[in-house]
């Protein structure tokens, strides 16, 4: 029973996601900093926050070094990003990227914390393509809208 709640409470906010991708473009700067991807636990805000780090890593891949793409990369549409090599991705991404997150399991920690999902092998029998199992995703992360997630 308690895994028949938790599948209903995934599917409930899987109905609930709203493609941005597909909208125009219409950021105005009206000092508004309340939109983007929030944190659900209260603390200091540093100068940088974890969503903005990993949106300026995965940028940096793509557009620098292509050879770190088969640790972590956007997916091909760009509305998630999948880390491909976890040892890897330990070892060589997160020490450079993330100074207070050296453990995978303190990455996927933050990425929960601010509200990432993860789609997985359950979701894999439903219409996914290969490529779009076990990818995180947040409807405000995406490679082409940069300012949705600020």
């Amino acid at each position: 029973e308690d895994l028949n709640m938790k599948t209903a409470e995934h599917q409930q906010q899987s109905a609930q996601y709203h493609d941005y991708a597909e909208e125009v473009d219409t950021e105005v700067d009206d000092g508004n900093t309340n939109r983007g991807i929030t944190c659900t636990m209260v603390h200091e805000e540093p100068s940088v926050l974890f969503p903005e780090i990993l949106f300026q890593m995965l940028q940096h891949i793509d557009l620098y070094e292509p050879d770190l793409a088969n640790i972590v990369s956007w997916q091909p549409h760009g509305r998630s990003f999948l880390v491909h090599d976890t040892k890897r991705f330990e070892q060589v991404v997160l020490p450079r990227f993330f100074k207070q997150t050296t453990l995978y399991s303190s990455f996927r920690r933050q990425l929960k914390l601010w509200g990432f999902g993860r789609l997985g092998q359950q979701q894999k029998k439903r219409s996914l393509t290969k490529a779009d199992c076990a990818v995180y995703y947040h409807e405000l992360f995406l490679r082409s809208k940069a300012h949705l997630h600020r």
